[in-house]
């Protein structure tokens, strides 16, 4: 999930989220080293599989293999770009705003036997400083959604693609209908907690891609297949808040992030929000 903004004040304050709540990050992830929604489906029966079954349904139909070289912008400590190194050979950069999570990164690729296959370093999605036309496959799990400026990231991902070459992203966004209160207050509840922007709509992305040049775009809702995730952090969220009027010890950028988890899991199950694959190539010449 760890996202950037071209917002110097958003930006530190995304840095500080990640770095501040790590140990949960890694608590939650475990071997997978993710931090995601989980995705539900008849080969998935636990949570590990589910945040696997995410990683796998953002690059089907992409053809990774060792000949393919992928940025993950939004990386967090690695868990994608490991997993693409581990099971497909690939060469993979990630990019983050979280120092602390790069350092991280590189040991645990180290420890997987892949650190001669990944590269991880700090910076600005929205400001990419790759070279032009050097990568087959951009990724965004769930980093999307955090970066204030879409049109400057999409920009820079058809600028370092190849042509031919892809951007895929699972991501949240707002649903077709307007807010009621309710999910109003969740909306909020889902920008303090998570430090992020308000949603977007995926339409309003498509139209965004085809302005930049993007074809053969990609959108496929995954709402049904996140709600398990949703239901099971739904409850969690609510949990850890009752919690805290009772007396646990506040913590208050991990209250603010159950307070999010708590609120887009519910949105979500409420139909206020979505959950999404969205993609698109750069075309050939």
């Amino acid at each position: 999930m760890t996202g950037t903004s071209s917002n110097g004040h958003a930006l530190e304050a995304v840095t500080a989220y990640y770095a501040a709540l790590t140990d949960h990050y890694l608590n939650y992830s475990g071997a997978t080293l993710a931090w995601h929604f989980g995705l539900w489906d008849e080969k998935v029966s636990t949570v590990e599989q589910a945040l696997l079954r995410s990683n796998e349904i953002l690059i089907a139909g992409c053809e990774v293999g060792p000949h393919c070289r992928v940025l993950d912008t939004g990386c967090g400590v690695g868990g994608l770009a490991i997993y693409l190194a581990e099971q497909y050979g690939a060469q993979v950069v990630g990019v983050t705003v979280c120092e602390p999570h790069v350092d991280l990164a590189r040991r645990f690729a180290e420890q997987r036997g892949v650190g001669a296959l990944v590269q991880f370093r700090k910076c600005d999605f929205e400001a990419l400083d790759c070279e032009d036309a050097s990568f087959d496959l951009v990724l965004a799990q769930e980093a999307f959604s955090h970066g204030w400026d879409h049109a400057s990231y999409l920009r820079g991902v058809h600028r370092v693609l190849r042509p031919g070459g892809r951007w895929r992203a699972l991501d949240g966004f707002l649903g077709d209908g307007s807010l009621d209160e309710a999910a109003e207050q969740f909306h909020r509840d889902v920008q303090a907690g998570w430090k992020m922007p308000p949603l977007a709509r995926w339409q309003d992305v498509q139209q965004l891609m085809r302005e930049l040049g993007f074809v053969d775009l990609l959108a496929r809702d995954l709402s049904g297949l996140a709600l398990p995730t949703a239901r099971a952090l739904a409850g969690q969220g609510l949990e850890h808040l009752l919690r805290l009027r009772v007396g646990l010890p506040p913590e208050p950028m991990f209250d603010d992030h159950m307070r999010a988890c708590a609120g887009y899991s519910q949105g979500l199950i409420d139909g206020a929000f979505t959950y999404y694959l969205l993609g698109g190539t750069r075309p050939e010449p």
